[in-house]
């Protein structure tokens, strides 16, 4: 069965040397994940909340994005900022990868539904 699967890589915009180490961790996903065209992957600056010491600017980060093809976000995991954001898009990017490589045989399909919030519909309706 296909899975989604959400990795991410995460840095300190406040410490180039954890920058350094992306292509370390990104190649090590290569390795051990094989295909990443079906996995979401994401690249994160974590730390917004210190912008006086920042070390990686956005631009230089997200360009390192662009180059491997994932996306970029910033947040700051103190505060929150960002947090929201990303999880929406990491849940939307690896719901968009589950089903370009979902595999169409018998069994194994995968179902979506959302649940409307009138509490009438709500209570009718059970989970999976």
């Amino acid at each position: 069965m296909t899975r989604a699967l959400i990795f991410d890589s995460f840095f300190d915009i406040s410490n180039r040397n954890t920058f350094k180490k992306l292509d370390f961790w990104y190649n090590d996903m290569k390795e051990n994940l094989g295909d990443l065209n079906k996995v979401y992957i994401c690249l994160i600056g974590n730390k917004i909340d210190k912008e006086e010491k920042r070390e990686i600017t956005f631009e230089e980060a997200n360009q390192y994005a662009n180059e491997k093809n994932l996306p970029y976000f910033e947040v700051s995991a103190k505060t929150g900022k960002g947090i929201k954001q990303l999880f929406d898009e990491a849940i939307k990017g690896s719901m968009t990868k589950l089903l370009m490589h979902c595999e169409k045989e018998k069994g194994d399909y995968v179902r979506l539904s959302f649940l409307e919030k009138d509490n009438k519909t709500a209570t009718n309706r059970r989970c999976c």
